[in-house]
């Protein structure tokens, strides 16, 4: 990451930001049904609010993600977003299909977390490194 950014980064980073913020967003919702299902909740169905709501965020993610104007410095950053986007698109996909869907959310969120190191501006929780993370 380069500690100057041309202006034309600058405005990808303020419109592409929405869109990281709404990709972890359909992550969380995503993770929050996983949780759901694994506690055996009948309201674990691909029917449920929760996923109606995360594929229209989606939705506007996707679509803004499409209308981004990528500068060359921010190309890796944008990548990282296609990816992160591509996973969730088929682990939305896999709920209707009764589907595990686990391994697309991680590569999801290795997606993000990568895309959150490439430009300024673009944070991650890092739940690993918290008080109440496990200690090996």
């Amino acid at each position: 990451m380069t500690a100057e950014i041309d202006d034309q980064t600058t405005a990808y980073v303020l419109v592409a930001q929405t869109c990281f913020e709404d990709l972890k967003q359909v992550a969380g919702q995503l993770a929050g049904f996983l949780v759901l299902a694994a506690v055996g909740s009948t309201s674990g169905t691909p029917e449920h609010p929760v996923l109606k709501s995360a594929e229209l965020v989606y939705r506007r993610a996707e679509d803004a993600l499409k209308s981004l104007r990528v500068s060359k410095p921010a190309r890796p950053h944008h990548a990282h977003l296609l990816r992160a986007a591509a996973s969730l698109k088929t682990a939305l996909s896999s709920t209707h299909r009764r589907r595990d869907f686990l391994p697309l959310l991680e590569s999801a969120q290795a997606e993000l977390l990568a895309a959150s190191r490439a430009l300024p501006g673009f944070q991650m929780l890092a739940f690993d490194r918290g008080c109440c993370a496990i200690r090996k």
